[in-house]
């Protein structure tokens, strides 16, 4: 999968950093399924009847006494406020932390390019496209890092959905298990709309280049451009370009919109459903009940967010191609430095000293070093 090669180019760039974000992330789900999980007592003592004290929630409200924080409204409220205080200064860390990472990931990929392509062979780089490689250090890598934010973000819905998940379970198995079918089928159904977001991301690469390409040769040659008086002739090459850059663009823009709006309804129906299923097939109190439709309009959300990360990144992995390609490419045409060839077998004592150095170019008449001493 797509998200694994990036969550690797993570793990491979900082370990620590990938342990750490990986445990903000536990730490923000763990809280936000206990934070849930406590409407359940919360809404009995609202209620002013016997809060439910069954399974998991039975383990959290023996928790909470144990810590001397009261079973009662005032006792609940402030558990779940200072719940979703520890959370929000989790998620607030998550974000900096994530961004930081993605930001020097970034960096790294775009110096290790470059760094590459300074130490190709002269050949190899007269035969590239300039407007190429710049093209891929400049937009590409750019779209590239877009993809690891989405694959960040892939992985925090994840957790989140997780979460939400397990406490539904705790709830309700059988219609946890059903809203979990129904909403593998939902996956199934948008493949689709995955292989088409991927050969769009191909095409948005494509057109990138264009766009790179006759920008950097318009301006290299520009004078000549005036000279022959075809400004006209660059505009309109320009303006063509750009239409189709700009209609790759709203292609991708429409595929989203439209799996947004066909998921939106699907889902709507599926909780129509869900909820009819809970009322009539199973016997479950009015707070499990209101949990379980908090946690299922959360999940809808959710899982919309992650159809469109899935479709970002798959649309991005023309990038990702490009980039891998460059660097085999320019790493098996470096050229070996001075030291590399002679390792360590030059060694000075005091200095090296050339004296009388004179050097002349074939076609011109007058040299370009003439008797210098180099030391």
């Amino acid at each position: 999968m797509l998200i694994l090669t990036y969550l690797e180019m993570m793990w491979r760039f900082s370990r620590s950093r990938s342990l750490f974000f990986a445990s903000l992330l536990f730490l923000s789900s763990i809280t936000q399924g206990i934070g849930i999980i406590l409407l359940v007592p919360l809404l009995g003592a609202l209620q002013q009847s016997q809060a439910e004290a069954t399974g998991i929630v039975e383990v959290i409200v023996k928790g909470l006494s144990f810590v001397g924080i009261p079973i009662t409204l005032v006792g609940l409220l402030s558990a779940f406020l200072a719940l979703n205080i520890v959370r929000a200064l989790i998620s607030y860390s998550q974000t900096i932390v994530s961004e930081r990472f993605r930001l020097e990931l970034l960096d790294d990929l775009r110096t290790r390019s470059f760094d590459a392509i300074l130490e190709a062979r002269w050949e190899w780089l007269t035969a590239q496209k300039k407007s190429d490689m710049s093209n891929l250090l400049v937009n590409e890598i750019n779209r590239l890092g877009s993809a690891l934010l989405f694959s960040v973000r892939f992985i925090i819905s994840a957790f989140s959905i997780t979460a939400y998940i397990l406490v539904a379970f705790s709830l309700s198995f059988p219609l946890t298990l059903a809203a979990l079918a129904l909403g593998a089928g939902l996956f199934f159904a948008m493949r689709r709309q995955h292989s088409l977001a991927h050969d769009q991301g191909k095409r948005l690469s494509v057109a990138n280049r264009k766009v790179q390409q006759t920008v950097e040769e318009g301006l290299a040659g520009i004078k000549l451009i005036k000279i022959l008086r075809s400004e006209g002739r660059q505009s309109q090459l320009m303006i063509k370009i750009r239409s189709a850059l700009r209609h790759r663009t709203l292609q991708f823009a429409q595929l989203n919109a439209a799996m947004t709006f066909i998921f939106q309804i699907l889902v709507s129906l599926f909780m129509v459903m869900l909820l009819y299923i809970g009322v009539t097939s199973f016997d479950l109190s009015l707070p499990t009940l209101l949990i379980l439709v908090l946690i299922f309009s959360r999940l809808s959300p959710q899982i919309r967010e992650m159809q469109s990360q899935i479709n970002n990144i798959l649309h991005s992995d023309a990038v990702l191609e490009n980039y891998h390609n460059l660097m085999r490419a320019a790493g098996g045409e470096r050229e070996e430095t001075l030291s590399q060839n002679l390792g360590d077998k030059i060694s000075f004592n005091k200095s090296l000293k050339l004296s009388g150095v004179s050097f002349s170019y074939k076609t011109r008449g007058q040299p370009s070093l003439s008797d210098m001493t180099i030391e």
